[in-house]
């Protein structure tokens, strides 16, 4: 109702990439309304033991302290609920564009709206940070093994691995990566990574809630494996947004301090 007749504007994230997906499902991300910024998670479920889809609408509107999540029905046999269908409507009537996001990154977002100020800038630093090391690892690998170089980090209580890659014009890059342990008492489960060119250190842990961040780890780890067992090096597949002015400028930091 308050934001019946507003025009309003939604960046919105495929939820698989495709363009096999008539309704529309995925995340809508509005950033100016006449209730402020929200957020719309718009899924179906394939419900397998009872042989049936069932769609859900989640909104998260910060301003007014709203996260529901609204079932369209719950067996075949009933009728779609009025606010389910009336935020279909209110969907259908978005005037969206692709985010340029992956549906991964536009999730992270999506969890952590409803969260203090200081913990979502933090979310999405690290989405930011995550996106530039999944890259340098990428251009690292397509270097090949004969323009690599990798050292055990010596004076460390974890174990740790130094690893440089001769770039063409005489440039180089060096990314570190210590283990993380989340529990002392099982094993490491994370790496801290460090970018030492542009003194960037961060965590990136498999139990860590951000998708993105067991996307970085994962992709470390397979990298880091390979090169330490002689396997072949294989490249990272996630479709991150590298537009994103954020990124862009981390990365422009990264290219620079390369070139010296």
């Amino acid at each position: 109702q308050k934001l019946s007749g507003e025009e309003i504007y939604a960046d919105w994230t495929d939820v698989d990439n495709t363009k096999q997906n008539p309704m529309h499902f995925g995340i809508y991300d509005v950033r100016n309304s006449s209730v402020g910024p929200f957020m719309i998670d718009y899924e179906s479920h394939e419900c397998k033991n009872d042989n049936f889809v069932r769609n859900t609408i989640t909104l998260r509107v910060p301003s007014m302290d709203i996260d529901e999540v609204l079932w369209e029905r719950f067996w075949p046999e009933d009728r779609t609920y009025p606010y389910f269908s009336a935020l279909r409507n209110l969907i259908g009537g978005f005037k969206s564009r692709p985010s340029m996001l992956s549906y991964h990154e536009a999730f992270d977002k999506f969890q952590y709206l409803m969260t203090f100020p200081y913990v979502r800038n933090e979310a999405a630093k690290k989405s930011v940070q995550a996106s530039v090391i999944y890259y340098v690892i990428n251009q690292m690998i397509l270097m090949g093994r004969q323009n690599t170089i990798y050292a055990p980090i010596k004076n460390k209580v974890s174990r740790g691995y130094s690893i440089t890659v001769r770039f063409p014009y005489g440039e180089s890059e060096t990314i570190n990566f210590t283990d993380f342990y989340s529990d002392h008492d099982k094993p490491a489960d994370g790496f801290i990574i460090e970018l030492p060119s542009i003194g960037l250190e961060t965590i990136f842990d498999e139990k860590w809630d951000i998708y993105t961040d067991k996307i970085v780890y994962n992709h470390a780890k397979q990298y880091l494996d390979a090169l330490i067992s002689n396997k072949p090096f294989v490249l990272g597949t996630e479709e991150f947004n590298y537009f994103r002015a954020p990124v862009r400028h981390l990365m422009a930091q990264v290219l620079r301090a390369r070139k010296k």
